[in-house]
C-alpha cells in the first residue's frame, strides 16, 4: 500500500530493522515488567475513591508559541483558547509577557488576534 514511502538503498533498510528491533525489545522488557516475573499480568489499581475526580487546571488567557529549534525563539502570541496555539511548541504566558512579546515584534495571530484583545494598536 505504501511501497512508494519505503527507502530501497539496503543501507538504510538496516538501520530502520535495527532502530525497530530496539523499539520491540524496550516493549518486551516493559511489558514483562508490567507483568510480573511469574507471567501473569499485574492486577490494575483500583482507584481508593470514587469521588469527583479533580478538574484540570484552568487554561492559560495568554499563549506563546515557539520555535522547535534549540533557542524555543518566540514566533507567535495567541490567546488562551486558539486551536492554532496547541501542542508541546506552546508556552503559557501572563498578560505581561503577551504585552511585552508583540512589543518586541512577534506576531500576532491573525484568527484569535491577542493584541485586540489586549487593546494594543501595534
Amino acid at each position: 500500500m505504501y511501497e512508494h514511502l519505503w527507502p530501497t538503498d539496503t543501507h538504510l533498510l538496516r538501520v530502520l530493522e535495527r532502530y525497530l528491533s530496539l523499539q520491540l525489545a524496550e516493549v518486551r522488557r516493559r511489558l514483562a515488567a508490567a507483568e510480573g516475573a511469574a507471567g501473569r499480568p499485574v492486577a490494575a489499581a483500583v482507584p481508593a475513591s470514587t469521588g469527583p475526580r479533580p478538574r484540570p487546571a484552568a487554561a492559560a488567557e495568554w499563549v506563546i508559541q515557539v520555535d522547535v529549534g534549540r533557542t524555543r525563539r518566540p514566533i507567535a502570541v495567541h490567546r488562551g483558547g486558539c486551536p492554532d496555539a496547541r501542542g508541546p511548541r506552546t508556552v503559557p504566558a501572563t498578560r505581561r509577557d503577551a504585552v511585552d512579546a508583540l512589543a518586541a515584534g512577534v506576531p500576532a495571530c491573525l484568527h484569535c488576534a491577542p493584541d485586540r484583545a489586549l487593546g494594543l494598536d501595534l
